[in-house]
């Protein structure tokens, strides 16, 4: 059931979350509408095809414009880029498989694109939580590009994220696409491929304009893991080593030194704050108090220090590290 005209290409990229992206197929029916001329692309980016995969894309393929593609090898960047080749829109709109969409998401995407005429847009996401979550977890750690309730156009230090992104399709395929390098890869953690893209469409071309809609939200699974110190730890370290590279490591050893001696002195003055929170917080459980504060005031400290101090030492940085 696949319109003739497109206007919109929204793309999900998986890689095995068959339940998630189930989730995602019923909220965009609930989203969709009789008159909206869009299609779903599905990229599959694995070792092998998936047969339930499928089977999952074929029961829905009723109810929504569906198409599926795949991609060999877990790359997100590479299916992200098989997706544009793929699609037929003026516009391509990337979701996270592992989200769901607003009742009125696809409107308010197609009305944006049409009034604001945008070479990206997106709008926040909220936290969206089947599992309960500790009580020191704040829904703002989970929060993405929230930046109030009135759209405008962001400066040039401004980007959007890349799990509620519309590009308009023409610019992506001018662009090449995402740079495969960065972006997730199977289990590995990484991230900088939506920053990357938009810093290379303003270096491309005067006058690119970026939107924030606040009205084109979706709310993002928050998985169990992702409430824990440890894995917040291991993203603040995976942020600030994606954005080095994304940087080109053009970043000289003085320069690495200098803001490793600058983040060294930031964690020095929350010290004290941290040894406070520790006595107030030592007879109470589950020590809410004492991980926020570590969340909010020394994870990324700790992180930078981490990859500036590895940057030094070998100007090497991989998915891995």
């Amino acid at each position: 059931m696949i319109a003739k005209e497109v206007f919109l290409s929204v793309i999900i990229c998986t890689f095995r979350r068959l339940i998630e992206l189930e989730c995602n197929f019923n909220s965009l029916i609930v989203s969709n509408g009789p008159n909206f001329a869009w299609e779903l692309i599905v990229v599959e980016n694995d070792d092998a095809p998936n047969p339930a995969l499928g089977d999952l894309v074929y029961k829905y393929s009723l109810k929504l414009p569906l198409k599926l593609v795949f991609q060999k090898g877990a790359n997100l960047s590479k299916a992200r880029n098989l997706g544009a080749r793929s699609a037929r829109g003026e516009y391509i709109a990337y979701i996270d498989d592992d989200a769901e969409v607003d009742k009125s998401w696809l409107k308010n995407v197609i009305e944006g694109c049409k009034e604001y005429s945008p070479d990206f847009m997106g709008g926040p996401a909220f936290p969206l939580y089947k599992t309960k979550k500790p009580g020191w977890f704040k829904d703002s750690y989970a929060t993405s590009i929230y930046l109030g309730e009135k759209p405008r156009v962001l400066n040039s230090r401004e980007y959007l994220s890349g799990m509620n992104l519309i590009i308009r399709r023409e610019l992506i395929l001018s662009l090449g696409g995402f740079r495969e390098e960065l972006g997730m890869s199977g289990g590995n953690i990484w991230w900088g491929e939506e920053t990357d893209l938009q810093k290379r469409a303003r270096n491309f071309t005067s006058g690119i304009k970026i939107q924030y809609n606040p009205a084109v939200c979706v709310f993002h699974l928050v998985r169990p893991e992702k409430m824990t110190l440890r894995w917040q730890l291991r993203a603040s370290y995976t942020k600030a080593a994606s954005a080095l590279m994304g940087e080109n490591f053009q970043m000289t050893r003085l320069e690495g030194a200098r803001k490793l001696f600058c983040n060294c002195m930031n964690l020095a003055i929350n010290i004290p704050g941290l040894l406070l929170y520790i006595l107030v917080d030592l007879f109470r459980k589950p020590h809410d108090a004492f991980k926020s504060y570590i969340k909010e005031r020394i994870l990324n400290y700790v992180a930078r220090i981490c990859v500036l101090f590895k940057y030094i030492a070998t100007k090497k940085l991989t998915r891995n590290t």
